[in-house]
């Protein structure tokens, strides 16, 4: 019976530099990716808004990052990397971690299992090619993970994956005889809920202020348990203007309380490496026994 085992939590040492909490910024780079913007190649408005991610959000969104001197992960699907090839390679140059995002970002539980293989391997082959190296995570679009998914990212390596809420810090996620260390994520600390838009199904234009107060009460708890977040954005939706205001405020906010700013396989290395020594082999991350990425 396949079934999903309660999860383990990832007990560590203590943070580095004394932090007394950690978060990684994370990023997915959807694009114009998907059959979803295919459908929709006769509206340039439309489309303009996805394009204008991969333009100008994600430039003045890594002009905040290297103003504070942060690293963060990139999902990127892999019809994005080969559409965009010179972009993918500047977040790697800049040394951003650019993790595995699907390739026509096809969401997993929609498909048949013969697409949702083609999906991760493909997307795999790609950002291989375009990068020079395997990536080491993964992040399932539209945040649905399957069991199919599960052994396909076990069968290949994968050190982690970033797409389930079992938890909010990270846990070994067990499933049909499959395991991987998960990095949870949560739809409160995205900011597709606060700010996404369309004509057909509207949405909300939240004040960035509502985003900050939320995400810092969420690191405020974080620092009472001394534990990690994952926080996620768009480039399209934290790309504006305005809302990159917010970003750096956020990181203005961490880096006065010290809180370790962190990417996922930065998080991972530690997690591996600081384990707390009296678990049991089963218990300590799944990634400490996977062949590096």
């Amino acid at each position: 019976m396949n079934t999903t085992s309660a999860p383990t939590r990832i007990a560590t040492t203590p943070w580095p530099k004394g932090a007394p909490a950690a978060v990684s910024l994370t990023f997915d780079v959807d694009a114009d990716a998907g059959d979803c913007w295919r459908r929709l190649s006769g509206r340039l408005t439309t489309l303009s808004e996805a394009q204008y991610g991969i333009g100008k959000g994600l430039e003045r969104i890594l002009r905040v990052l290297r103003g504070h001197e942060v690293t963060a992960t990139f999902y990127v699907p892999g019809e994005v990397a080969h559409k965009y090839p010179q972009a993918i390679k500047a977040l790697a140059d800049a040394g951003h971690e650019v993790g595995h995002h699907g390739y026509h970002h096809l969401f997993t539980d929609t498909v048949r299992p013969t697409e949702e293989r083609d999906e991760l391997l493909r997307g795999l082959d790609a950002l291989t090619e375009v990068l020079g190296r395997r990536p080491a995570g993964y992040r399932s679009p539209g945040w649905e993970l399957t069991p199919l998914t599960l052994e396909l990212l076990d069968r290949e390596g994968f050190l982690y994956d970033s797409s389930c809420m079992g938890d909010d810090e990270p846990y070994t996620l067990r499933h049909g005889g499959h395991e991987i260390l998960e990095l949870p994520i949560d739809w409160s600390l995205d900011d597709w809920v606060f700010f996404r838009f369309s004509r057909e199904a509207g949405g909300l234009m939240s004040d960035p202020e509502a985003l900050l107060r939320t995400w810092t009460r969420e690191m405020q708890n974080a620092i009472e348990e001394s534990r990690h977040v994952t926080l996620t954005m768009h480039p399209e939706v934290m790309g504006r203007g305005y809302r990159c205001h917010v970003l750096s405020e956020l990181i203005d906010w961490l880096r006065a309380r010290n809180v370790w700013i962190v990417n996922h396989a930065e998080l991972v290395r530690f997690l591996t490496a600081n384990a707390d020594p009296m678990r049991t082999r089963d218990e300590l991350p799944v990634c400490a026994t996977r062949p590096q990425a």
